[in-house]
């Protein structure tokens, strides 16, 4: 695979081994095999082919007999679709992330190569770092508590707060108002339904909206954004900057975000997708110094163990 990568050469090279890789599917473990040598192989190719030939490769990949088999995974299927745009979360696809018992429905639904490939994905490097930043976050709302008791946390965009639960907490009182900032209705909706506690309070509008002009709180003590790569430059710098306003002396911000070079995401580019801007913990730091400069206090780096989201934490100045 690595002879002439990057050319034409190097793809016809790519797809004939999916051709084997279309019949070990059906083998004993082909699921697991399959993905243990496409994934490397894909981020290799992308390493040497650049951005500019790499929309050649995934057009290619896009009609081959394999990328049609693997649509059979509800966690690659709902990643390489197009779905919702925009910051909007995507609450199926989180799930299947985290492999939590709200989609139990989605795999037993899949077929029996599908089911394969699913606890094949689901251990790939970006699920993996998903289920370890849900940790991450839930110790620093921990740790929040525990510097002040009675906190004051504000969740972005934070889907179903699947991280809630981890965190021990709110149900002791360490946290007297955990508020979650959703445009979308139905995500609203669930957390009513799902979790109806006195200390959660979601709100209805978007995101950067409310914390710009009608924010929830004042002088809060920790805000969170799990899904960075969802904003672009602008709104991310905006973000930001309006989060450093309203936290309090010593307060966190913490933010989280894909990253480009982790070792599975040509993998999971090749579908259609959502538009993201990946950014390791270097990236990160610039749109702080850009968005925060004098609200700005030291930053600290809690990336996940295989590298593949970066996360900093920004304490107010």
């Amino acid at each position: 695979m690595t002879a002439g990568l990057g050319g034409g050469g190097a793809t016809a090279d790519l797809l004939r081994h999916c051709d084997a890789w279309v019949l070990t599917l059906d083998e004993p473990l082909g699921a697991h095999a399959v993905l243990t040598e496409l994934v490397p192989a894909l981020h290799e190719l992308r390493a040497a082919a650049g951005s500019r030939d790499w929309p050649a490769v995934r057009a290619a990949m896009a009609g081959h007999p394999l990328a049609l088999r693997l649509l059979q995974d509800p966690l690659i299927a709902r990643a390489w679709r197009r779905g919702p745009q925009g910051v909007a979360s995507d609450t199926a696809l989180a799930d299947l992330l985290l492999r939590h018992p709200a989609s139990t429905a989605l795999v037993d639904a899949a077929t029996p190569l599908g089911r394969n490939l699913y606890t094949a994905s689901a251990g790939l490097p970006w699920p993996e770092a998903t289920r370890e930043r849900q940790r991450i976050v839930a110790r620093l709302v921990d740790a929040t508590a525990e510097r002040r008791h009675g906190a004051t946390v504000l969740a972005v965009n934070p889907g179903l707060m699947r991280e809630a639960p981890l965190s021990s907490a709110a149900s002791r009182g360490g946290i007297a108002r955990w508020f979650a900032l959703e445009a979308d209705p139905a995500v609203l909706a669930a957390l009513h339904s799902q979790m109806p506690l006195p200390w959660l309070h979601p709100i209805q509008r978007h995101p950067l909206e409310a914390l710009e002009r009608e924010p929830p709180a004042a002088n809060v003590d920790l805000i969170y954004q799990k899904t960075l790569e969802l904003w672009d430059d602008d709104a991310a710098q905006r973000l930001i900057a309006a989060a450093l306003g309203l936290l309090r002396p010593g307060g966190r911000l913490v933010l989280c975000n894909r990253v480009a070079e982790a070792g599975d995401d040509a993998f999971w580019s090749l579908g259609t997708g959502r538009a993201r801007t990946m950014r390791d913990e270097t990236g990160l730091r610039r749109l702080v110094a850009r968005a925060g400069p004098r609200r700005q206090g030291a930053v600290h780096t809690a990336r996940t163990m295989n590298g593949a989201i970066a996360v900093i934490v920004v304490e107010a100045g």
